[in-house]
């Protein structure tokens, strides 16, 4: 896909206004100067990222009640002031860390028993291929016999049939 259709795809998924009429090899020429940020948005932004109707009616009014609104520097401060239990982070207790350190282990050793199998299986095809190449080059030995003993018996029936028919001339 080309730099300039995921930056289309980008915005479709973002649900853009009139995304569906845009052609992505129009927008192409953006990515020779600013590839590394444009690879970011597209990879990066999708619709959480985008802000509600009710969102922005909200914005619009706290806008124009006259109240200030933080921005930058004075956002930063206000960030630092607040405790990060608040942020609303979630927290095992010791009896749920341990059962998910329990499950991590039980998957581990399933892991590993998956992995023992597999190289089992590995050795197993090995072996079989390594026999049927075996058995392969015995087949080519074996018919090569054949058919040389098969000219033997032939050339031998030959000369018998020859003598035979001598012999029944003689007589």
């Amino acid at each position: 896909m080309s730099c300039g259709k995921e930056f289309v795809e980008t915005f479709k998924k973002i649900d853009y206004p009139k995304a569906d009429i845009l052609n992505g090899e129009d927008f192409d020429w953006l990515f020779v100067e600013n590839e590394p940020f444009l690879k970011w948005f597209c990879g990066n932004v999708n619709e959480q990222n985008i802000l509600s109707e009710e969102e922005l009616e909200a914005f619009s009014i706290l806008q124009k009640s006259g109240k200030p609104i933080l921005e930058g520097a004075a956002l930063d401060e206000v960030l630092k002031t607040c405790k990060t239990s608040d942020l609303k982070k979630p927290t095992l207790n010791d009896k749920e860390l341990e059962k998910l350190e329990d499950e991590v282990q039980t998957l581990q050793k399933l892991k590993n028993l998956k992995i023992q199998r597999r190289n089992k299986c590995q050795l197993m095809a090995s072996v079989t291929s390594h026999k049927s190449l075996r058995l392969n080059a015995k087949e080519e030995e074996t018919n090569k016999k054949l058919k040389q003993s098969q000219g033997i018996l032939n050339a031998t029936d030959t000369v018998m049939n020859f003598t035979l028919l001598v012999m029944e001339l003689q007589s």
